[in-house]
């Protein structure tokens, strides 16, 4: 184990080697020994034999970086040949398990297709103990419950003032068969009064709301209110998105009131779509 600071200064002809044989000894020995070297360089490699360590010192030459174990083949580090050789025993066990189910005549494992799918949309779905059959899109959303869907959906027609105070009125409104369906609206509120006003909001049949909200609108302020909900329906029922206003000078609007362009009569709307 050696150690130097790899400078030869002017010395005497015997003075001379012997430093020279130091720096050599040390250069050998990767700079081995119990304590980092006193004077050390970028790149320079150190045999840390307290930590039993390789260390090498990184670019900056101001800390160690740690790149193997001492007395460990290869100081630890995986060979190529070790490399190759795990994997080529990954793909003999690849080889291995199609070989197997190839012997076992099994098509359902492994790849997804099967000489049953005919069209870019089918689905093979199991009907038994390792038995498949051929579903088209359509079937499988019958399967599913999803086949058919219902969608309905309104947008209010012309603007409607909240005249009286404390009263609803009705904005976009739709007229839904018997099932259960997924409703989702908005109304485009303007208080244009003098003063603020308290806005009440309400999805509901005329009797019974399946959602309410209150807002506080400035003078001169509009806003977006949306209700939403899911309802089960016995009979012809017809829902609707209501307002009341605690004040005069209300309305629900049918259009956006600056940058509208494209988007006329599409402020205030309800939607549904049927889901059982």
């Amino acid at each position: 184990m050696s150690q130097h600071d790899y400078v030869l200064g002017n010395q005497s002809g015997s003075a001379f080697r012997a430093d020279l044989n130091l720096a050599l000894a040390a250069l050998v020995s990767q700079n081995s020994g119990a304590t980092e070297p006193a004077t050390p360089y970028a790149y320079m490699i150190w045999l840390d034999t307290t930590a039993g360590l390789v260390k090498e010192r990184n670019a900056a030459n101001e800390a160690w970086v740690i790149i193997g174990d001492l007395g460990q083949p290869y100081w630890g580090m995986s060979t190529t040949a070790y490399v190759d050789a795990a994997a080529a025993a990954l793909a003999a066990a690849y080889a291995a398990a199609d070989a197997a189910h190839a012997a076992a005549a099994n098509p359902h494992a492994v790849y997804v297709k099967h000489a049953l799918a005919t069209a870019a949309n089918d689905f093979l779905v199991a009907s038994g103990a390792g038995a498949f059959v051929k579903k088209t899109l359509a079937e499988v959303q019958t399967l599913l419950g999803i086949a058919g869907l219902t969608y309905e959906e309104n947008y209010l027609a012309g603007d409607v003032p909240l005249t009286l105070p404390d009263t609803f009125y009705d904005g976009p409104s739709l007229s839904l068969s018997a099932g259960t369906w997924k409703l989702d609206g908005s109304i485009f509120v303007y208080n244009g009064a003098g003063a603020a006003r308290n806005i009440t909001v309400k999805l509901w049949d005329g009797t019974t709301a399946k959602s309410g909200g209150e807002c506080r609108l400035d003078t001169t302020r509009r806003l977006d209110v949306y209700r939403g909900g899911i309802v089960v329906l016995a009979s012809l029922t017809t829902w609707k998105i209501s307002a009341a206003a605690d004040g005069t000078g209300v309305e629900i609007l049918t259009t956006p009131i600056n940058n509208n362009a494209g988007c006329a009569d599409t402020a205030s709307y309800l939607s549904a779509v049927k889901i059982a």
